[in-house]
């Protein structure tokens, strides 16, 4: 029998501009427009299907054009959409990013305050059956902190493991006022300053007040790009590295959360962490060779191939 799998969070379109162009200037270039699947949660989730996980989606859509597009896609793709909230008084959120051909983000407008304001404790607690039943809860920092409190108590008295990803810089501040603890953290490094502080890792351990900080995680999974990425384990106070593979950039926007999926196939599949860790790399390794915010490279032979010849390679 599949271990269950609920992700909770952010649904979104993604509207991404890829000029030709390595100029930042303000100015209008050549490039590609195009519209996919996207949010953090949901993003999460399709990697998960992909690679043969049970997985069930949650989270608020509008009943329009976007909203319909994406559960029909995720549907495709192996989610159970079927207690997506889809809600007619409210617009399908929209992610909109500009980035160079250098693959640098300019900038990047999200526009989900209506949706996840819909996804609530009343609607939490309507599925509160399926969460009970799960065998991890994946959430993400689109959700308001009263709705993660009461994930996370149900998940205490389940005793089920919650990873949560941070987001982004501004809306990882929900994180960092929890009162309870998370299971697994997934940040970047402007993320983990907006929770931390600054906080050198090695140091951290060391100072009583700063490690209580970081001990509020279990694991703190900090993402740094090409520099790879560092698996920190508050109990044992240890810092695991793994280095970033190598590759061509087509648009970086879904590699993190494509990590995210690998990481936790690997947690859930009998990997260690730290092959866990080396699994959600190569799983970022070919998001960053698409344009989608999915690759459709990801599948569970591919990624079990590449994990193997990496490894083989030393190549982590």
């Amino acid at each position: 029998m599949k271990k269950q799998i609920s992700v909770i969070g952010g649904i979104n379109i993604d509207i991404k501009g890829i000029a030709d162009s390595g100029k930042s200037a303000g100015d209008s270039y050549k490039g590609k427009i195009i519209f996919t699947p996207g949010g953090v949660a949901r993003n999460i989730a399709e990697n998960m299907a992909r690679l043969g996980m049970k997985v069930y989606l949650f989270g608020t859509t509008g009943d329009d054009y976007f909203g319909n597009y994406i559960i029909r896609e995720s549907k495709r793709s192996g989610v159970n959409t079927e207690f997506i909230n889809k809600c007619a008084s409210v617009e399908t959120a929209k992610y909109l990013s500009v980035s160079s051909e250098a693959n640098k983000i300019f900038y990047a407008v999200n526009d989900m305050s209506e949706s996840s304001g819909k996804t609530n404790l009343k609607y939490i607690r309507s599925v509160k059956t399926i969460l009970e039943n799960s065998s991890m809860i994946v959430i993400d920092a689109n959700l308001k902190e009263d709705v993660i409190e009461e994930i996370i108590e149900l998940s205490d008295r389940k005793q089920i493991p919650v990873f949560a990803d941070a987001v982004s810089s501004e809306k990882a501040i929900v994180i960092k006022n929890l009162k309870r603890k998370i299971d697994y953290l997934s940040v970047n490094e402007n993320e983990f300053k907006s929770i931390f502080g600054k906080i050198d890792i090695s140091a951290g351990f060391k100072n009583k007040k700063q490690r209580e900080v970081l001990q509020s995680f279990g694991h703190i999974i900090l993402k740094k790009g090409s520099s790879g990425v560092s698996l920190i384990e508050t109990a044992d106070r240890t810092v695991t590295k793994c280095k970033a593979l190598k590759t061509k950039i087509a648009e970086p926007n879904g590699a993190g959360d494509s990590f995210n999926a690998g990481f936790i196939f690997g947690l859930m599949n009998g990997y260690s962490k730290h092959e866990a860790i080396r699994m959600g790399t190569c799983a970022s390794y070919l998001t960053l060779r698409t344009i989608k915010s999915v690759s459709e490279d990801i599948y569970l032979k591919k990624i079990t191939e590449l994990f193997h010849i990496k490894s083989r390679s030393n190549e982590f």
